[in-house]
């Protein structure tokens, strides 16, 4: 039987809390990963869930890597700035 007061299968995921606010640079990444792997061990999440979600970003890390190799200087951005984006279809 589990203790009601532990941390363990306790509560809101944390990673549920970072996914929510949105992946917009690398340190959001890490940090949900972060999130992730702490919620898989304290039980607050199955493995099942954190499967997904490690497929999903491995899916993300590679649009990001073809954008970055592939994609198309965006024109209207200031010159200093080195954004890209990848059209997948035409």
């Amino acid at each position: 039987r589990k203790n009601p007061k532990s941390a363990e299968g306790a509560g809101t995921p944390k990673s549920l809390k970072v996914a929510e606010r949105g992946l917009k640079n690398t340190k959001d990444f890490v940090r949900l990963m972060d999130a992730l792997i702490a919620d898989t061990i304290a039980g607050r999440v199955t493995h099942s869930i954190t499967n997904a979600s490690c497929n999903a970003g491995g899916k993300m890390l590679r649009a990001t890597e073809l954008t970055f190799r592939y994609g198309e200087p965006v024109v209207k951005e200031k010159p200093r700035r080195r954004n890209k984006v990848l059209d997948l279809a035409t």
